[in-house]
């Protein structure tokens, strides 16, 4: 298998929000293609582009962002449907969705940081990192410590979640401490700092004094088991990339 990557001119330009829709919308035809497109949705956040590039490769490909980011390649490219990009990842000997998304984020990780433009002289490699990640997947609470400010986001929407939130036009932010976090059970407790609702057509927010958070009726102040720690982040990472 031989992936070549050519240089584009698209790369590193601030989209336009409709280039972004699009971007994730349009399914690429190749590994070209995808790492054109992924290009437009990364520039959409500078901050998360940064982040991304700036890890280890491993990490970056396989950690909890590239985990977030992969989803929804999966998703919205449909890599476990048929489409025209699962068929030439098929046709390259990948038959996995995982492994598929794992060779995008891969490919592009090299891209941002200059690395060897043909990947078919690693291919090898990132077949043997991706059976190791297969059979030790990612916890889903990596990158959280005790004390660290983590944040949980739930709204209706068709962009990165479906249907989390029963108030339809509003977003639900849940800021709290992480007081301890379970390697374990794959959990964290959170002690909650704020919760904010924002109305997402005039982004105006208000606090709240109680929400009923994945059917628990949450205060400020009140001590939180999270059991999905996969869908939280440090304050401001991948904001930009959710989509409002």
């Amino acid at each position: 298998m031989i992936y070549v990557f050519s240089c584009s001119s698209a790369f590193g330009q601030i989209p336009s929000k409709g280039e972004v829709k699009q971007a994730w919308k349009h399914i690429p035809a190749n590994l070209e293609e995808s790492l054109i497109q992924l290009d437009i949705i990364f520039n959409a956040s500078a901050s998360a582009k940064q982040q991304f590039a700036a890890k280890p490769e491993l990490e970056a490909a396989g950690g909890s962002l590239g985990f977030a980011i992969g989803m929804r390649l999966h998703n919205k490219w449909k890599l476990w449907r048929g489409s025209q990009l699962s068929t030439y990842f098929n046709s390259q000997g990948v038959q996995d969705p995982g492994m598929m998304t794992y060779f995008i984020l891969t490919a592009y990780h090299r891209r941002l940081n200059q690395k060897a433009s043909d990947l078919g002289q690693e291919v090898e490699i990132i077949k043997r990192r991706i059976d190791w990640l297969l059979t030790h997947p990612p916890k889903k609470t990596d990158g959280f410590a005790v004390g660290d400010t983590a944040v949980g986001l739930r709204y209706k929407s068709k962009g990165f979640f479906d249907n989390f939130s029963k108030r339809p036009g509003y977003s639900i932010e849940v800021e709290g401490i992480a007081q301890e976090v379970d390697t374990i059970q794959q959990r964290m407790r959170v002690s909650v700092l704020s919760i904010i609702s924002t109305e997402r057509k005039t982004g105006i927010s208000q606090l709240l004094q109680e929400y009923k958070f994945d059917k628990k009726l949450i205060t400020p102040g009140a001590a939180l088991w999270v059991n999905d720690p996969q869908w939280w982040w440090p304050p401001r990472k991948l904001r930009k990339l959710r989509k409002r």
